[in-house]
């Protein structure tokens, strides 16, 4: 097993006869899904099956099937690509304290370039985190590839979104409420500047949050972020490349942040 959430499981799996080779089963119960979790599901399959990047899972296919023993009802199952390799996130945890900046660049890089397809396709994924980016296997030297698109949406040019949703301490202000005019693409390079503090800092540490002391309120997350105006400085100093890099992704306003495209181009890398 792989991973657990609300209404599924995800697990290693073997495919028989001629397919061959390991693959991610992730398996949901149909039964017990909310309406909006089951938006979420189609929502999710059919974004990620349009897209072809080495750092993007890929869904090599998705089927029904009933339950085995006394069980009533109809799981959907979505085969996956191989991530046996763990989250980014529990592998920093094991880890202890944050990484060498050499290794955060290696992973920011993969991170940046799978966020920059989605922005090249019309999509905004909303909730880029540690979490949804998976290894595809053990080792510094895995691949990471990006997950769970069940919050993504595809976005038209010039579109403003405005739902709040997210995973609150990844989420840009103007995601938070702050901009009223709504949001776009820009909330996404905010949370892989998120994740790249967290990577050189250490496990849940954020630039607006310590340990796991984060409001479940977005009105709340959006106060402290207000109130501090700039991220808690790192414990231990980074190059002034990491550092600007931090500076970008970070800007409180969207306009002031650079694209992925951009991103992917810093001399961090």
């Amino acid at each position: 097993q792989l991973g657990k959430g609300a209404f599924g499981v995800v697990r290693t799996c073997k495919r028989l006869g001629g397919g061959g080779g390991e693959y991610a089963l992730k398996t949901i119960s149909l039964d017990f899904a909310s309406a909006s979790a089951l938006k979420e599901l189609k929502n999710e399959i059919d974004i990620q099956r349009a897209f072809d990047h080495p750092h993007i899972a890929r869904i090599v296919e998705t089927f029904y099937a009933k339950p085995t023993g006394p069980t009533e009802g109809v799981n959907v199952h979505i085969l996956m690509e191989s991530l046996a390799g763990g989250s980014c996130k529990t592998r920093l945890r094991d880890n202890g304290g944050g990484y060498s900046e050499a290794l955060v660049a290696q992973y920011m890089r993969q991170m940046v370039s799978a966020t920059l397809h989605c922005h090249e396709h019309g999509v905004v994924h909303r909730d880029i985190k540690l979490e949804n980016f998976v290894f595809e296997r053990a080792g510094d030297d895995a691949a990471l590839k990006l997950i769970d698109f069940g919050l993504s949406v595809r976005v038209a040019s010039g579109d403003r979104l405005r739902d709040q949703v997210g995973t609150v301490a990844f989420m840009a202000p103007e995601q938070l409420g702050a901009d009223k005019g709504g949001y776009g693409a820009a909330v996404d390079v905010w949370a892989l500047g998120v994740c790249t503090y967290e990577l050189l800092a250490g496990p849940f540490r954020r630039p607006y949050n310590t340990g796991r002391s984060v409001p479940t309120s977005h009105s709340a997350q959006l106060r402290i972020i207000q109130r501090a105006g700039a991220p808690k400085p790192l414990v231990s100093p980074v190059s002034p490349a990491a550092a600007s890099f931090l500076d970008g992704a970070l800007a409180l306003q969207p306009g002031s942040r650079p694209s992925a495209e951009e991103l992917l181009r810093h001399p961090f890398f």
